[in-house]
């Protein structure tokens, strides 16, 4: 009895320190991490460069996929694929040169951060430890646009509009529908104009406004955003919002006229394809936008890239 005893004793000395040693759970916290240096963005730039640069020089829909993801990897690919069926050089996959990165801070995969450059803003995406960083979002600024500073940045969720003007997915849904609608949207006046953005605007309306002695019945563009945005709170209390916009756009010929197909769609569907209803094209719009922190402010389109993807009819 007295070995047993024993025994036991020692187990409990064993076991109570142990047990004295374990944190209350109320008092662990995450661990977390920038998800990038400045030297390691710079190498992983470089490095897009590099791939970027020959993907482009060979139309390469494989090399590009190494560094790119997304909508954005989609877009390249469609551009490389109407370049070689044109055969003409494409430069879709625009290099960039880093004035300034944000890299947020992580406690877990996917991460991602921001870089900045006079003539591009982009995001970069790592999906796991093993997976390599891929180029997601690639926006060229406006002319004349001002860009937030990226240093510092915070990532945010997509539907958070806390001391924002408006929630990142709910400004990409209004721009969805100002595009669709027109001026005659409600959410008009929440948009700041800019350039490109009027232009994008005075485009759509005039292919919709129909001359009654032409061949085409009706011309719609309805569009949808593909995703919720990725979102970056700045030092100045801004959101940096990017994300993707799908314009499927519809043609209605009367019934019985022929339609030529032009140059770039032929890529998507070849001209001895007839449609007897309506001709369809869907182009993809990868989108910067500026969230201001004041209710009363108004929101910054940054910029916008348009690349057509598909083609077709019924």
């Amino acid at each position: 009895m007295r070995g047993v005893c024993a025994t036991v004793v020692g187990v409990a000395l064993l076991v109570l320190p142990g047990c004295s040693a374990l944190a209350r759970p109320d008092t662990v916290k995450s661990l977390t991490r920038q998800s990038v240096t400045a030297e390691g963005a710079a190498a992983v730039v470089e490095h897009y460069n590099t791939v970027a640069a020959r993907a482009d020089s060979r139309l390469s829909a494989d090399q590009i996929a190494g560094v790119q993801t997304g909508d954005l990897l989609r877009q390249t690919q469609a551009a490389y694929k109407i370049g070689r069926l044109l055969k003409k050089p494409v430069e879709r996959a625009s290099t960039f040169a880093v004035g300034s990165v944000g890299a947020p801070d992580y406690g877990g995969y996917p991460m991602r951060f921001v870089a900045s450059g006079d003539k591009r803003v982009g995001v970069w995406e790592r999906a796991s430890a093993g997976a390599p960083w891929r180029l997601a979002f690639s926006v060229p600024p406006s002319a004349g646009v001002r860009l937030p500073d990226v240093a510092g940045l915070r990532e945010v969720a997509a539907t958070s509009a806390a001391e924002l003007a408006e929630s990142p997915t709910g400004a990409a849904a209004k721009l969805a529908e100002l595009l669709t609608v027109g001026v005659r949207s409600p959410y008009a006046a929440l948009f700041a104009p800019t350039p490109e953005l009027r232009k994008l605007q005075k485009d759509l309306a005039d292919s919709h406004a129909l001359d009654p002695s032409q061949l085409i019945v009706a011309m719609t563009d309805t569009f949808t955003v593909n995703a919720p945005p990725a979102a970056f709170r700045t030092s100045s209390g801004e959101v940096l919002a990017f994300f993707t916009l799908t314009d499927a756009h519809v043609m209605r010929p009367r019934f019985g006229a022929m339609w030529p197909i032009g140059q770039d769609t032929a890529a998507f569907s070849t001209p001895h394809n007839l449609y007897r209803n309506a001709l369809t094209t869907t182009l993809l719009h990868q989108v910067a936008i500026a969230i201001p922190a004041a209710k009363e402010a108004k929101i910054r389109v940054l910029g916008f890239t348009t690349q057509l993807v598909d083609a077709g009819g019924y």
